[in-house]
């Protein structure tokens, strides 16, 4: 019995995502690779020796004929790469699908007929010399046409990948979506980078501050993922207590905390009483003076401003 022929793969823009999936799926016979296109030459003679197949190309000649193609390449550059490879008659057969975090499959729209699909793999693509080993396991968030993602779900799915798909309906599901991301990634730094630097301003050592808050941070966070965020908070906001936040307020106003970092702990303040509200654990007169209080710190740092 023969094995199934694999289906052809092109690539637009072969960064560090494009050349590590490719690199893969080459390897494991997934699938057969065909033009990888670069704005310059060289990168794409580059990736093709790391991919270990491929025909280099630039966007100055023509898109030759392949089964799917992934664009890998800027956000804003996809709409342009999905008008290069339709120079080529696309059908309904073919599937295109970019990797971006933020946008839906929408964005390929000039490369219909073509069934078109996202696929975000939730994973930091530092150098494709990394990722090649440490890409299974990551979540893989699709969405786009059924045709589209029953062709491309074997494809992840072999790489060990954890495959989960979003509502192709909602237009906003994937930004939304990707906005979760973020604040799970980036924020969660931001957040963490002020707690330490306002015990510096305490007179800790960056080195002290970590180890003290270390352990809160971690078991709040794994807390957090488990259960809801009102069975978790703690600390004076969930409590009613003015005093301490106050005494807060005044120190930060009264220091050389910057005017970022005050505006972001009132704003984080304000936050926490939304989850406070949802505990039951304090009238509402009590919850109500601590809305006060913020609203009070807001005018003072508008007036200093």
């Amino acid at each position: 019995m023969h094995k199934p022929t694999p289906p052809r793969l092109s690539i637009f823009g072969a960064g560090k995502l494009g050349q590590t999936l490719a690199h893969l799926w080459q390897a494991k016979g997934c699938v057969t690779i065909g033009q990888v296109v670069c704005q310059h030459i060289k990168s794409a003679k580059d990736a093709v020796a790391f991919i270990g197949a491929g025909n280099a190309t630039t966007p100055e000649n023509r898109p030759a004929g392949c089964d799917i193609w992934l664009l890998s390449c800027p956000d804003q550059v996809l709409p342009e790469a999905a008008r290069w490879i339709a120079q080529q008659p696309l059908h309904g057969g073919q599937v295109v699908f970019h990797c971006a975090g933020s946008l839906n499959h929408t964005a390929l729209e000039p490369a219909q007929p073509a069934q078109l699909a996202s696929v975000h793999p939730v994973h930091a693509f530092s150098a494709p010399s990394d990722a090649i080993h440490t890409l299974a396991g990551s979540y893989c968030v699709a969405e786009g046409s059924d045709t589209a993602k029953s062709l491309l779900k074997p494809l992840f799915t072999a790489l060990e990948c954890q495959w989960l798909e979003l509502d192709a309906r909602s237009q906003d599901a994937k930004a939304l979506y990707h906005a979760a991301t973020v604040s799970a990634s980036n924020h969660l730094v931001t957040l963490i980078d002020q707690a330490l630097r306002l015990a510096e301003f305490a007179g800790l050592s960056r080195t002290q501050a970590a180890e003290l808050l270390r352990p809160l941070a971690t078991q709040n966070l794994d807390k957090t993922l488990q259960g809801p965020a009102d069975a978790v908070l703690t600390g004076p906001v969930s409590r009613g207590d003015t005093r301490t936040l106050a005494a807060h307020f005044s120190a930060l106003a009264h220091s050389e905390v910057p005017m970022g970092d005050q505006q972001l702990y009132r704003q984080l303040a304000e936050s926490t009483l939304a989850i406070a509200r949802h505990q039951g654990d304090n009238a509402e007169a009590r919850l109500t003076e601590i809305q006060q209080l913020i609203d009070k710190q807001l005018s003072l740092l508008n007036a200093r401003k």
